[in-house]
């Protein structure tokens, strides 16, 4: 993950422990990190009014204050700039009471290493800039965002549950869209039996200044039962590679064409979909309730740590292909994994056969299967903000 010249103001009136912070990061891979010191609450203030800075790196011991009542006359002022605290051992409990107030995280100085120190600036950056996205999101409407699905491996189902999930939607009287965000051809068309005229690699082609809600909507398929459809390439000759400039412009288009913007993004890594992710108001992990795929899904819940998509956001679906004779309960799911089980979607290989011959989703031609009942309940458990915030890590 590449920094994204980010600006740190760091409060440290002690210019040893400064400069150590300095040689720290920058040896750590942060080169395109500028740093600005402050030494006292003062000239903090000064610094805040006039400049803008992605972090603030927050000294608990000035001159003029200590204790929390530093981070709280920082954070008060500054509410919309991410602060991590810096502590000693002897108050690291008054740096959990920050974090516990608002400061995205703590660091005890004597325990700090230059790959920490920069791993918890990114992080910080992106849980609290995916958290004003969300509440800016809630702000707008309090049900609309954008939802991000990614299976921990391929073949888990995910296209199936992405076109079903924003199906039932539309199928509500909601505003969605589901976007095959992928640079390679994949399966929703086949899915919906439709040979779409333009696709996302005909929007790529404009560049990211060029992608707005205009020229997105025009490259938009509308379904019979209300759903919009950005589709990928559909075959390989329009291969295109999608940029996290790109993925970002999609996404913010869209939601500004709909209530509901549901991606499925692939199960491997990408750029785009990293970049999608940390857009998203909900980010939902698939798997199966087999050995394989629940390692791989421990593999991509640290790619997405790594990657900035923060623990707030996370959720995992449960997919049945397949009646397994044993298999883990979805509270030992949630328990090996550390993240909220919110669905787990029965077998349903017939209605889904039918479904893709007829190119209608299962809960728009069996809305009281099994199957579309356990989607619908998760779209109701999201749609009613039942959903509870869980942590990854």
């Amino acid at each position: 993950m590449q920094d994204r010249s980010m600006s740190i103001l760091l409060v440290e009136d002690n210019a040893a422990d400064a400069r150590l912070l300095r040689e720290m990061l920058h040896d750590a891979g942060g080169e395109d990190v500028v740093i600005t010191q402050a030494r006292n609450l003062p000239e903090t203030f000064e610094r805040l009014d006039s400049e803008r800075f992605s972090i603030i790196l927050l000294d608990l011991g000035l001159p003029e204050s200590r204790g929390l009542e530093t981070f709280t006359r920082v954070h008060e002022a500054h509410p919309d700039v991410p602060i991590v605290v810096l502590s000693g051992l002897d108050d690291e409990d008054v740096a959990i009471s920050a974090v516990q107030e608002g400061a995205q995280d703590y660091l005890v100085k004597q325990n700090i290493s230059g790959g920490s120190l920069l791993r918890a600036v990114r992080y910080a950056i992106e849980r609290h800039s995916a958290l004003q996205r969300e509440l800016s999101q809630m702000r707008r409407g309090g049900e609309s965002g954008t939802i991000a699905f990614v299976g921990a491996k391929g073949g888990v189902g995910t296209t199936t549950l992405v076109v079903n999930f924003a199906s039932a939607l539309a199928n509500r009287g909601q505003s969605a869209i589901a976007i095959e965000l992928r640079g390679e051809p994949g399966t929703l068309s086949s899915l919906l039996s439709r040979t779409p005229p333009e696709n996302i690699s005909h929007l790529v082609e404009l560049g990211a200044r060029q992608i707005t809600p205009e020229t997105l909507g025009s490259r938009l398929q509308r379904t019979p039962f209300g759903l919009r459809v950005l589709f990928g390439p559909q075959e390989a000759r329009q291969e295109v590679e999608v940029s996290a400039e790109q993925a970002a412009a999609i996404v913010d288009s869209a939601s500004e064409l709909a209530d509901f913007t549901i991606l499925d993004i692939p199960s491997y890594p990408t750029e785009a979909g990293r970049e999608a992710m940390r857009r998203a108001w909900r980010v939902f992990l698939l798997l199966e309730p087999e050995a394989a795929c629940m390692y791989a899904a421990r593999v991509s819940l640290d790619v997405l740590r790594t990657a900035g998509v923060t623990g707030q956001l996370m959720g995992a679906i449960v997919v049945n292909r397949s009646a397994l004779p044993v298999a883990p309960s979805a509270q030992e799911i949630q328990e090996l994994l550390g993240v909220d089980v919110v669905g787990v979607v029965p077998p349903a290989a017939e209605p889904c056969a039918a479904a893709q011959r007829s190119g209608i989703p299962v809960v728009v031609a069996q809305p009281e299967s099994v199957f579309s009942a356990s989607v619908i309940e998760i779209v109701d458990r999201l749609t009613s903000e039942q959903i509870g915030r869980q942590t990854v890590w």
